[in-house]
Order: structure tokens, then C-alpha cells, then sequence
């Protein structure tokens, strides 16, 4: 067989790297299309701009002069939280959209402490479950009930105890309401100094949503790498994406028996709710590790401290199989991009129930709180 000639043989060459250019350039315009057409929460600037304004704490809050609480809501605040306006009382609390009513002879009062889901973010004020609730509760007591909702978004239980001593227990409440999330073992202000990329990062001069994706996949990769290293200086546990053990684990029960022994010293009640966004339908979800870490474990070391504890880990795990869902998808703000897990308002208002349910089921809190017998 005849050699190939080097001139040819160049050609050939030229055709072939022809041909993975023009192959490797289609493929990039497809991919480039593809994320242009079905994956704006990747690249576009304007989705990822109203993306973080619905995620983002900064709109609604301010910094504060002290190190316990490091920040609060903004006072006087009127804006749109994911759609839902969110009007601000002048000392730094979520009130009902036309204003809050004047404090009423008699009235029940009941304080909401916790975080974005206790503030009923992405729902007007009378659907987040301490207005159902308190609503309801007048309607069985026929007695004024009056809610302050000193929910903070981004808060962990440090600084909810915090803002007890220093704001809550001056208004003498009759009931306090005290809501945990997985995360709430995080440090103050973690949301915010591990947050969110701006919704510019990744722009560049060939306004390419691919560079801008690829960009933004390694700047949220840091981030990531970011929090992780907290949990790796602190030796936590994870179970579930949550801390489940060690330091900071510890540092959130021992605040919540800081809650427990300020309010013993009031002369007053706590219950505390445990929640979680993510439950599976299983009847064997008593052998999970997160039911068992995240749930259990927590509820026997806060019974221990004497405060009163409503898990819904087992009633949503039953309320999902009651529906037929196969995930807790539709309990959420939004199931699709971009995706929200904060409770929507038809979960808020079955949160009250169980919370109702729980307060009239529990002898101490039903002839404290004056509820008919179930």
C-alpha cells in the first residue's frame, strides 16, 4: 500500500479537525440555546434578580447594636415578600397588612417566636398559623386573643431567646409559641454571610448563558464549600443536611433552656413547634435518622426542660399519606422554579389545627388558656 502523500495527509487532517470544531460548535450553540430556553434560573439576570428579592433577607431587615440579636426587622417597613406584603411595626415586629388593632381589655395574649416560617413568609399576615390560630382560639373562647408575631426571618433559637429577655416578656404573655426549623442550629446571620450570588456574577462580554452558568456553578460551589467548613471546624454531626450533633447543636438546646427557665420565672407557658419541610409518607418513619436526630431526640431534651413540644414530624408524615402525596411538594410555597419550601397558606392554617389540638389535648395548657374540654 502507497503512502499516504504529506499533502493529503495534512488535508485529511485539516478536514477531520474541521469537522470536531463545527461538531464542538454546534454543540455549545445547543447547549447555549438549550439554557436560554429551559433553564433562565441558571443565567438570566432579571429570574435571578426576582428570585433573590423573594429569598433575600436584606430588603426587610436592619443591622443592630448588639451581638446577640445582630440584626432585626426593619421598623416601618412596607414591602412585597414573595408576593405577599409585609407591613412592620415601629418596634420591629410582622403586623396585619392594615395596621395593627390597639390592645383589647381582657385579651388573651399570645407571643410568636421563630423564624421565616413562624413570620409567614410568601402569606399575608392572617394566613401564617399564629393569626389562624389565634383567630380560632377566640372563636372557641369567644374572648379577645391578641398575637405579637416577633418572628424573624434567618433567626436561630440563641437569638429568639435573646429577644424574649429583652422585648418579649415585657408584654407578659399568656402563651408563648416557639418555632424550630432543622436549621436553627446555625450561627446568627449565617443566611447572610453565606448567602446568595448576585444575580450579575457570571455576566461576560459575549453575554453567553453558558460562561455565565459555568461561572456561577464554581461561585456557588465556594459558598457551599464556605458553610461546609463551619461544620468541619465544629465537628458536627449532619444528618440530613442539618446539624444533628455537636457544639452548635448543643448551643441551640441550651438556649431553648434559657427560654424555658425565663419563662418559668415569668410565670408563664411555652410550647414549642417542630418543624420540618421535607417528611416523607412512610409508616416505618419512626426508624429514619432524621425523625430520630432531628425530631425525637430533640422533643424528649426539650421535655426534659419542661417546655411543652408539639412534633408534626408524625402528623404530616400522616396528613401526606391521607392525600396520596408521594413528597411534601404540595404543602410548599412553590414546587417549581424556583422551588420555595416554606409552608404555603393551606399548610399554615393545617399547622394551626394541629397546634389547637395540641393545646386543647394537653390539661395544663387547656385550663390555663380557659378551652373547652375536647
Amino acid at each position: 500500500m502507497r503512502p499516504e502523500a504529506p499533502a493529503a495527509s495534512r488535508r485529511r487532517l485539516w478536514r477531520e479537525a474541521a469537522v470536531a470544531v463545527a461538531a464542538l460548535a454546534f454543540a455549545l450553540a445547543a447547549i447555549e440555546a438549550g439554557l436560554r430556553l429551559f433553564a433562565p434560573q441558571l443565567h438570566d439576570t432579571r429570574y435571578l434578580t426576582a428570585r433573590l428579592r423573594n429569598a433575600s433577607l436584606k430588603d426587610c431587615i436592619t443591622n443592630l447594636d448588639d451581638p446577640e440579636l445582630v440584626y432585626g426587622l426593619l421598623p416601618g417597613a412596607d414591602l412585597q415578600v414573595h408576593g405577599a406584603r409585609v407591613l412592620v411595626s415601629a418596634d420591629g415586629r410582622r403586623i396585619p397588612e392594615n395596621g395593627e388593632p390597639p390592645p383589647r381589655p381582657g385579651a388573651l395574649r399570645v407571643a410568636l417566636l421563630g423564624d421565616s416560617t413562624a413570620f409567614g413568609w410568601g402569606v399575608a399576615y392572617h394566613q401564617s398559623y399564629g393569626a389562624v390560630l389565634c383567630a380560632r382560639l377566640e372563636a372557641i373562647t369567644s374572648r379577645p386573643v391578641d398575637l405579637r408575631n416577633w418572628a424573624v426571618p434567618g433567626y436561630n433559637t440563641a437569638q429568639e431567646a435573646a429577644l424574649y429577655r429583652k422585648a418579649v416578656r415585657d408584654w407578659k404573655p399568656d402563651l408563648v409559641i416557639v418555632h424550630r426549623d432543622p436549621n436553627d442550629c446555625e450561627p446568627a446571620a449565617w443566611s447572610l454571610r453565606y448567602g446568595y450570588l448576585d444575580p450579575t456574577y457570571g455576566d461576560n462580554p459575549l453575554r453567553s448563558a453558558l460562561i455565565k452558568a459555568f461561572i456561577r456553578r464554581i461561585g456557588e460551589g465556594r459558598i457551599a464549600r464556605q458553610r461546609a467548613e463551619v461544620g468541619r471546624l465544629h465537628k458536627h454531626e449532619i444528618t440530613a443536611q442539618f446539624i444533628s450533633g455537636g457544639p452548635l447543636f448543643e448551643d441551640n438546646l441550651r438556649a431553648f433552656a434559657d427560654i424555658a427557665a425565663a419563662v418559668r420565672d415569668d410565670a408563664t407557658t411555652a410550647v414549642v413547634v417542630l418543624y420540618n419541610s421535607s417528611v416523607l409518607p412512610g409508616e416505618d418513619f419512626e426508624s429514619r435518622p432524621e425523625y430520630i436526630k432531628l425530631h425525637d431526640t430533640v422533643a424528649r431534651r426539650l421535655r426534659a426542660e419542661g417546655l411543652h413540644v408539639l412534633d408534626l414530624y408524625g402528623p404530616f408524615e400522616r396528613y401526606l399519606r391521607e392525600k396520596g402525596w408521594s413528597d411534601p411538594s404540595p404543602t410548599w410555597l412553590s414546587a417549581t422554579e424556583p422551588v420555595d419550601l416554606h409552608p404555603n397558606a393551606e399548610t399554615h392554617a393545617r399547622i394551626a389545627e394541629w397546634l389547637l389540638e395540641f393545646l386543647m389535648a394537653t390539661p395544663a395548657l387547656r385550663e390555663r388558656l380557659g378551652l373547652p374540654t375536647p
